[in-house]
């Protein structure tokens, strides 16, 4: 074909898919290098059609991204889990609790302080992946040097809607003096955003220093 121009689309990881105008404004769609049919560049629909498998195929790439990262957070979790340690699941959101906590266990609309330290999660929770905290021991041995640092106890509503849904449904549950580390998927991160220096759609954790619970 004489082709004017072309461009790319890439169905999932494993379908090749082209479409290119050739310079008599029909558009030749492929899989595979072998033609499916023959689009008239110009017509609206056909571009929609187009646009919605698109979309289509971005949607099935980044469900098989958050697989992916709940596959690997299961398997920390599995290595993790021992001792007197135990795991929660709720919505998403799993909790892997280091040191069990005493007292009431906070309700959806409760409110709760604590320490903590956040991280993109690829595997493993690090400081080289660290992002922000708020617990000076943590920052420390980060070697984290900030020139006006904030280690105040995080008091948060549970009805905050700032708060992000993973760590809103990790927290459900806690007790005062709990230790424990809550990771999901990027779904319940901040989703298709960057936020800063988090990539979107990053898996994350976040270690908790759980300091009161009240659900008054």
């Amino acid at each position: 074909h004489d082709i004017g121009s072309w461009f790319k689309v890439v169905i999932g990881f494993n379908i090749d898919t082209r479409l290119w105008r050739r310079t008599d404004g029909v558009c030749q769609y492929t899989i595979f290098n072998q033609n499916v049919a023959a689009i008239d560049y110009t017509d609206p629909l056909a571009m929609v059609v187009i646009a919605a498998i698109s979309c289509s195929c971005v949607k099935e790439k980044l469900e098989m991204t958050y697989n992916k990262q709940e596959a690997n957070i299961d398997k920390y979790i599995t290595s993790n889990l021992k001792d007197e340690r135990t795991v929660t699941y709720n919505n998403g959101s799993a909790r892997l609790t280091l040191v069990a906590g005493e007292g009431e266990e906070l309700a959806a609309d409760g409110t709760v302080g604590f320490y903590y330290a956040g991280y993109t999660f690829n595997g493993n929770i690090n400081s080289a992946n660290m992002f922000a905290t708020n617990h000076e021991a943590t920052a420390t041995a980060a070697k984290w040097e900030l020139t006006d640092p904030d280690y105040a106890i995080m008091e948060i509503d549970m009805n905050d809607s700032r708060l992000l849904e993973g760590v809103r449904n990790g927290l459900l549950g806690v007790k005062a003096g709990e230790e424990c580390e809550i990771l999901f998927c990027g779904k319940y991160g901040f989703g298709n955003s960057t936020f800063g220096m988090i990539p979107a759609n990053s898996a994350l954790a976040f270690k908790i220093w759980v300091v009161n619970v009240s659900n008054d």
